[in-house]
């Protein structure tokens, strides 16, 4: 299977060449065949490992999931792998004929995962292939609640989040060092021409805390995820689209920074205040939908403290790029420096944030755990003071018991004699 998985992963590491292509020519019947033709390999190498998968025993799992036998799970695979194949085939062959059916087709097959779905709910209500029969809860548990492999989930974000750095870094390094030639030409020294690109240095240093900062949401939220559905996963794919626009971000913010004549650097903040809210508010969405269902998808030590912790980080962003987005749009342009150092400080207001929590927390613990002291110690004066009167009874001196029961006896004879008489 090894070299099989090098079959694959050659025309997929050929994919973003291709949508670079059709990026840049929209129209052009060639840029929209050569993606297509792309797509259309990976998709039959794809159905290779399908059938070479279940025709080996011990490639295939026994897990079926949602479906009723693995005969009916191979063919659901097999339909998803074909209608792709038939949709980027078809966009290939029409990218002669007319370029607009081939866009159609391709914008179906973005949507291939969603269209199989519903076909396969329209084939479950006449034969039952799924647990749910009905093509309503079908069409609702695959769409949103389908449950994905957390571990991958995690591998593609921690991928994503490592590019975007890698591409933050790639950008200063590119822009911000002169040439020996440069200097020369321009009469100045190395630390002159580098203290000209402290704006630079300061949008690398928020753009870099930020990107990292939401990374450390998403682990922090993942920490506690115990299962992962579609929405969720949905949730978090659409984050790490807004994630991916950052270099961008970084890029624009250190163009226009020294912008100080007309309101370009207030539309370059409040572009990345746009992103910045997206990214964030998609990881907000998607822990509340896990915590819809905390028994099944968050762990249980996930209460108190953590809870509050994760929703006030969570928060955090979303409501401060509003809040900037809002001052952008005031007459006097904003100061792009000062809104970099703002965002680079999250470090320090998050570690701020867990300090405060902590004290709260531990605040409210040594109270009720006082509180809890005082009951104990009630209910052992009230346990002692049982003991002293159970005490008080067992030392009665015996001869006044003996004389108490010879009283008794003689009460009781004398009540004998008289209802004789």
């Amino acid at each position: 299977m090894g070299g099989t998985r090098l079959i694959i992963l050659l025309p997929i590491t050929f994919l973003p060449y291709t949508i670079t292509v059709l990026t840049e020519h929209l129209y052009d019947p060639f840029a929209i065949f050569l993606f297509s033709v792309c797509v259309f390999i990976t998709s039959v190498m794809e159905l290779f490992v399908t059938l070479l998968g279940y025709r080996i025993p011990k490639l295939s799992s026994e897990n079926t999931g949602e479906y009723a036998t693995t005969k009916y799970l191979r063919g659901v695979l097999i339909f998803k792998d074909c209608l792709k194949i038939i949709l980027s085939g078809a966009a290939a062959a029409f990218a002669v004929l007319s370029v607009y059916v081939s866009w159609v087709l391709l914008i179906l097959l973005v949507f291939h995962d969603w269209i199989a779905g519903l076909a396969i709910g329209v084939y479950n209500t006449i034969r039952p292939i799924y647990r749910y029969k009905q093509f309503g809860k079908y069409v609702w548990h695959h769409l949103f609640e389908m449950k994905f492999e957390k571990n991958r989930v995690i591998v593609l974000t921690d991928a994503v989040f490592s590019i975007v750095a890698t591409l933050i870094v790639l950008d200063l390094s590119g822009s911000s060092v002169p040439s020996d030639e440069a200097l020369e030409e321009s009469d100045m020294t190395l630390r002159d021409a580098l203290s000209e690109n402290v704006h630079e240095y300061l949008c690398y240093l928020s753009s870099f805390v930020t990107v990292g900062m939401i990374w450390l949401n998403h682990h922090t939220v993942f920490h506690f995820v115990t299962v992962v559905t579609r929405s969720m996963q949905a949730c978090n794919k659409y984050s790490l689209m807004f994630v991916g626009l950052f270099p961008f971000c970084f890029k624009l913010t250190a163009v226009y920074a020294d912008d100080r004549d007309d309101r370009d650097e207030n539309i370059v903040v409040q572009f990345f205040c746009i992103v910045l809210f997206c990214a964030s508010s998609f990881q907000l969405v998607l822990y509340i939908l896990a915590r819809r269902h905390s028994s099944k998808h968050l762990d249980d030590s996930c209460r108190g403290p953590p809870h509050v912790f994760i929703i006030l980080k969570l928060l955090l962003y979303p409501l401060t790029s509003l809040l900037v987005f809002c001052i952008c749009f005031k007459s006097t342009p904003v100061n792009a420096d000062i809104i970099n150092g703002f965002f680079a400080s999250f470090i320090v207001i998050y570690a701020l944030l867990k300090i405060i929590i902590e004290i709260v927390h531990r605040h409210f613990k040594r109270k009720s755990s006082g509180e809890t002291e005082i009951d104990n110690g009630k209910e052992d004066d009230t346990m002692e003071s049982c003991r002293n009167h159970n005490t008080d009874v067992n030392t009665v001196p015996l001869d006044d018991v003996m004389v108490s029961q010879t009283n008794h006896h003689t009460s009781t004879e004398s009540l004998e004699t008289d209802k004789e008489m």
